[in-house]
C-alpha cells in the first residue's frame, strides 16, 4: 500500500476548505433560523425547525460527497490501497527526479590532474565552504572564502559566473572551444544541446551560455534558450 505523506494531507485539506466553509455556513444559518422562529406557534415552529435541520443535513451530505469524490478521491484510494498512479504521473515524477539529480551532479573532466603526484598539501572547498555551519570550531567561514576567491580571481585562475558561481578559467576556455566546435555547420544552439554536449544539468548549461554571452561569443536569438554565434549576427549587419 502506498504511504500517505502529511504534506499531501495538508494540501488536500486546503482544497477542501471551500466545502468545509460551506458546511459551517449552512449550520450557522440553520441554527439562526431555528432561533429566530422561537416566537412562532408550536406547529409552525416545528415545521420551520424541521426544514432547517433537513437543509443543514442535505448541505453537509452534498459537500461531504463532493469532497470524497473530488479533492480527497485520490487520497482515499491510496489510503485504502485501492488507488493507482497513472503512467503520465509516473513519467512526470521520473522526469522531475532526473532533473533534480542532474542539478546535483557535477562531472569534471580529468585533464591529467589525477592521480596527484608529489602533492603534500591539498585544500578541498565544498558546499560547506560557501554555506558554513557556524558553530563548533568555526572553520570555513565565508569571509575567508571570499579572500581566497579574490586571490585566485586576481591571478586569473578562476572565472566568476552569474549567480555568484565560480569555476576554473581553463574549464571555461575548454567549454568555449567545444561550443565553437558545436557551431560548425549551424547557426543556432539551445540550452538543451549544451546540456547534452557537456553531460551536465540545465542550470550549468545556462551558466556556460551566459558566460559566452558576456564574452560576446554568443547572443540570444528567438527564444530565451537559443543562442547564435556573434559572428553570424555581424555578417548579416
Amino acid at each position: 500500500m502506498i504511504r500517505v505523506e502529511m504534506e499531501d494531507v495538508i494540501a488536500v485539506l486546503q482544497l477542501c476548505k471551500p466545502y468545509i466553509i460551506g458546511m459551517i455556513m449552512a449550520v450557522i444559518i440553520g441554527v439562526g433560523i431555528m432561533i429566530a422562529c422561537r416566537k412562532m406557534s408550536k406547529s409552525r415552529r416545528f415545521f420551520v425547525r424541521g426544514n432547517a435541520v433537513a437543509a443543514m443535513l442535505l448541505v453537509i451530505i452534498v459537500c461531504a460527497n463532493m469532497i470524497c469524490f473530488g479533492p480527497m478521491s485520490t487520497l482515499i484510494g491510496l489510503a485504502t490501497g485501492n488507488g493507482t498512479i497513472s503512467d503520465a504521473t509516473n513519467e512526470e515524477s521520473a522526469q522531475v527526479a532526473e532533473d533534480i539529480m542532474e542539478e546535483g551532479i557535477v562531472l569534471l573532466e580529468n585533464e591529467g590532474m589525477l592521480p596527484l603526484s608529489g602533492t603534500q598539501k591539498l585544500n578541498l572547498f565544498g558546499w560547506e565552504a560557501v554555506n558554513p555551519a557556524y558553530g563548533g570550531g568555526g572553520f570555513g567561514g565565508k569571509k575567508d572564502l571570499d579572500e581566497i576567491l579574490a586571490v585566485f580571481s586576481e591571478t586569473g585562475e578562476i572565472t566568476e559566473l552569474s549567480g555568484g558561481f565560480c569555476t576554473l578559467t581553463r574549464y571555461m576556455e575548454h567549454a568555449c572551444g567545444r561550443i565553437a566546435d558545436a557551431f560548425r555547420g549551424r547557426e543556432r544552439i539551445t540550452v538543451s544541446e549544451v546540456r547534452d554536449l557537456f553531460g551536465t544539468g540545465r542550470k550549468n548549461a545556462k551558466l556556460i551560455l551566459e558566460y559566452t554571452d558576456r564574452l560576446g561569443m554568443t547572443r540570444k536569438t528567438g527564444g530565451e534558450s537559443e543562442r547564435t554565434l556573434a559572428v553570424f549576427k555581424k555578417s548579416k549587419d
